[in-house]
């Protein structure tokens, strides 16, 4: 039984767990068990002494479901781990008692301190890596996955907001401490536009996929790009993900007709009254229209809205994709908010798929690379071969044409 004190934290908890209970849409894919997660912390709430300690015991409670798409709207400096892949700049596998890099973010802490892929991390803040990430993991859990121990060994390297971070890392079998000393690095614009050699187009956008001021820019960047023979568009800075609104606007400018680019699922109407409720969301186009080849490049911080985009222009049939995996972001997310602490958390409401039905956190890269460091290179030399492709085609299209006229006379 709580407290006095603690009775409105135990009411938010509640309404927290209910919530989660009613309109989470990923227990089919997430080996949680929800109400032993309300038996391990609930007494747990109510014998809090100081209300500091409601976010804490929160935060674990949000890491029962190990996913970057659900979240907390609030956090504590120096104690909040931050968030995965948005916070993170660098990508682990956890590898017997070590964290195995195996992507770093480009332009982030991380790269600037020489952290490089495939350097080991065995210790964090000098302690043995193995029982931190076994801490992160979920307690109402009754065997641990692959998943599980991927979401907490990144979100351990994450660090915590406004926290430095030392890493004992061993590299050509030479152990060395590293300092990652939490810095303001340099703000990056909205996007960035080039035309690389050969009348390559080039756009990367910079985190910018929420933010509807871009959305003016975006018909000014595709008429200066209109002459460039093809278009690389980077998304491999976007891990805080976005909206459809902004998704569209680009889009729409690589279509001439409107057309599907993604289905969703909302699963709560069948769990209640057993009616399914699916649809496909269209794009429309917009002027001027850019009609050449596309390659998209992705990797671990292509995120949500960023995933969506790549998703989009792929089953569009608009575009290939190059890159590693992506965030892997289950869903479209829905913001609620604690009747008392007033604390805002966000979490999965609807399933996101491609056009040919595979869930869009399972999508992977026609063009797979080992890193992001890699996704450039590759990209331009597979929008090369697309240019070639393009030429062919129309080479054989008018021989077709021809002879065809041929026999006609």
């Amino acid at each position: 039984m709580a407290d006095t004190h603690t009775q409105p934290l135990v009411e938010d908890f509640l309404y927290f767990w209910e919530t989660i209970q009613n309109d989470f849409v990923y227990f089919d894919v997430k080996q949680v068990d929800w109400q032993q997660v309300k038996s391990i912390y609930l007494p747990r709430i109510e014998a809090i002494e100081k209300p500091i300690e409601f976010i804490p015991i929160m935060e674990e409670v949000v890491r029962e479901l190990y996913s970057g798409h659900m979240y907390l709207m609030t956090h504590i400096p120096q104690q909040s781990h931050q968030l995965v892949p948005s916070g993170a700049d660098v990508w682990a596998e956890f590898v017997g008692d070590a964290a195995v890099i195996i992507d770093v973010k480009e332009g982030g802490l991380a790269e600037k301190v020489g952290i490089k892929v495939g350097m080991k991390v065995h210790q964090v803040e000098g302690k043995p890596i193995k029982s931190q990430v076994e801490a992160l993991l979920p307690k109402a859990a009754s065997t641990h996955t692959k998943e599980m121990y991927a979401f907490a060994v990144n979100t351990l390297l994450a660090g915590k907001h406004d926290a430095d971070r030392h890493w004992e890392v061993v590299s050509g079998g030479e152990k060395q401490v590293i300092t990652l000393t939490k810095t303001t690095l340099p703000t990056r614009p909205l996007f960035e536009k080039k035309i690389l050699e050969g009348n390559i187009g080039y756009l990367r956008l910079h985190n910018s996929l929420g933010n509807n001021e871009l959305i003016p820019h975006i018909e000014s960047i595709f008429q200066e790009l209109i002459d460039t023979v093809g278009l690389i568009l980077d998304l491999r800075d976007t891990p805080g993900g976005g909206n459809s609104t902004v998704a569209r606007a680009i889009m729409g400018h690589l279509t001439d007709a409107e057309v599907p680019y993604q289905r969703h699922e909302f699963p709560w109407e069948e769990r209640v009254y057993g009616v399914k409720r699916r649809w496909v969301e269209y794009v429309s186009p917009r002027q001027p229209y850019y009609a050449q080849p596309v390659v998209v490049l992705v990797g671990r911080w292509t995120a949500s809205m960023g995933e969506g985009l790549t998703i989009g222009l792929e089953g569009m049939q608009r575009a290939e994709v190059v890159g590693t995996q992506m965030g892997q972001l289950r869903g479209s997310i829905y913001t609620y908010q604690m009747p008392n602490t007033q604390i805002g958390f966000a979490i999965p409401t609807e399933k996101l798929f491609h056009l040919d039905g595979t869930p869009r956190e399972d999508f992977l890269p026609q063009h797979l690379v080992n890193h992001e460091g890699e996704a450039l290179n590759t990209g331009i030399k597979v929008l090369e071969q697309m240019l070639v492709n393009v030429v062919k085609d129309k080479a054989a299209s008018r021989f077709s044409n021809e002879k065809a006229d041929s026999t006609l006379i």
